[in-house]
């Protein structure tokens, strides 16, 4: 943040405190959703019992049931991986509730949540992609790789059509419209898009945004969780 009271304010001023405000803005509106997602996986983590009645209903109904990924702290990867096992056992989860009932402590993604989830998990798609590419790279092939990959996923971004994960494809729906997105995954598709403008190569970087999942609340770390 900058120095406010010492300094005139420059057009670097201006911007960096659009950027703060820009980031308070996606804060709020994200932090909820994230927050249920976490605390979700987070519950079947410390309930070692639940967990394994969830898998217990889910196949004995016949429905597919996967295990949870916990979240690490990753720049927005692990919170994909982990949003993408919630909405994977959406029916192993109604299963559970319905024939258990719905523990008080446990809170369900609501269908529009869970809407919204998936249309955060294609935004985020092109950035998983993005940094699988450079993650492969050896250090002396990263230079002529970055900004091309860079320029790829900025393309991506600003598609008018968003693919989905594999995992949540489905015939009838492989992909989302843009222009069709709610206003926080379009806000977090934006953000990100910006993000790359103000990125600058770093020696031994392979990073594709400066945000990180984790500036949105404390993300699961694995160590603390039983799984």
């Amino acid at each position: 943040m900058p120095n406010i009271g010492s300094t005139p304010f420059s057009e670097a001023t201006f911007l960096d405190l659009a950027k703060v405000a820009e980031r308070d803005t996606l804060r709020q509106k994200i932090t909820p959703l994230v927050s249920k997602v976490r605390a979700l996986v987070r519950y079947f983590f410390q309930h070692e019992d639940k967990y394994v009645d969830l898998e217990t209903d889910a196949k004995e109904s016949g429905v597919a049931f996967y295990a949870f990924e916990a979240e690490t702290p990753t720049r927005w990867n692990g919170f994909l991986r982990m949003a993408i096992s919630v909405l994977r056992n959406e029916r192993a989860l109604a299963i559970f509730v319905a024939k258990r009932g719905n523990p008080p402590d446990l809170r369900l993604l609501t269908a529009d949540e869970g809407a919204e989830l998936k249309e955060l998990c294609a935004v985020l798609k092109p950035l998983e992609a993005a940094t699988k590419v450079l993650e492969g790279q050896a250090p002396k092939a990263l230079g002529s790789v970055y900004l091309p990959t860079l320029e790829g996923l900025g393309v991506s971004l600003r598609s008018p059509n968003l693919s989905l994960p594999d995992e949540l494809k489905t015939d009838r729906e492989p992909s989302l419209r843009s222009a069709d997105l709610r206003d926080t995954p379009k806000l977090v598709r934006s953000w990100l898009a910006a993000d790359l403008v103000r990125i600058r190569p770093l020696k031994g970087g392979k990073r594709v945004c400066q945000t990180r999942a984790a500036d949105f609340g404390c993300p699961i770390k694995r160590e603390n969780t039983q799984t």
